[in-house]
């Protein structure tokens, strides 16, 4: 069942937040950027942006001690990190 929810309505709640890691993909449509949650640092949120529009196309929560994994798991799958904070 798809989620009827847009993922870019929580761009605005992430504007001064800090961005942990930038990942890019050649020939890849999208950036996924890793950005700590403004609130609490115990959460990461994972964006996943259209290049072109900047619009967030997929948007996942995961806990701080995690993010080493996921980005483990974007690094395997061809993504390169390109800044880190």
């Amino acid at each position: 069942m798809k989620s009827n929810a847009d993922p870019d309505r929580h761009r605005e709640g992430l504007e001064g937040a800090k961005r942990l890691y930038l990942l890019k993909k050649h020939r890849s449509p999208h950036t996924v950027e890793f950005i700590e949650d403004p609130d609490d640092s115990w959460f990461v949120y994972v964006a996943k942006i259209k290049n072109t529009t900047k619009k967030f196309e997929s948007f996942t929560m995961i806990i701080a001690k995690d993010v080493e994994n996921f980005l483990d798991s974007h690094v395997r799958d061809g993504w390169t990190i390109e800044k880190t904070s």
